[in-house]
């Protein structure tokens, strides 16, 4: 990879985000259940927040506030060409998942990746 493309703070994903509002993965599971997938179209990192930095998944509609845990992990797909091609291609989508924390003993939500093949937009087992 060059330099530039390394440390330019270019535009990565192919979304206009204008208008968009910020959903919670709770309302989002609350409102659309457990089977309802999400197509991935940005992954950005909130640096500004009240505690450490979270990532934000951009959908095709809202952002998603995502859990602090997995923002090595969207820093991963971040410096990832490959990864952000697939997002921008619409080949990623996400779907949300309940579980009860040990640590604070409440239901917690997480997300797991979904492939999705581009021509049928059918999601690939």
């Amino acid at each position: 990879m060059s330099f530039s493309k390394k440390y330019s703070k270019a535009k990565k994903f192919d979304i206009v985000t204008t208008g968009f509002e910020y959903v919670s993965l709770h309302d989002l599971f609350t409102e659309n259940g457990a089977n309802a997938i999400y197509p991935l179209c940005g992954v950005y990192i909130n640096t500004k927040g009240k505690y450490d930095d979270s990532p934000v998944f951009a959908t095709d509609k809202f952002f998603v506030n995502i859990p602090s845990h997995m923002t090595d992990t969207a820093k991963e797909i971040l410096a990832d060409e490959e990864a952000v091609k697939d997002i921008n291609r619409g080949a990623v989508a996400f779907k949300i998942y309940t579980y009860v924390s040990q640590k604070y003993n409440k239901e917690c939500f997480g997300i797991d990746f979904v492939d999705v093949d581009t021509e049928t937009g059918e999601i690939v087992e």
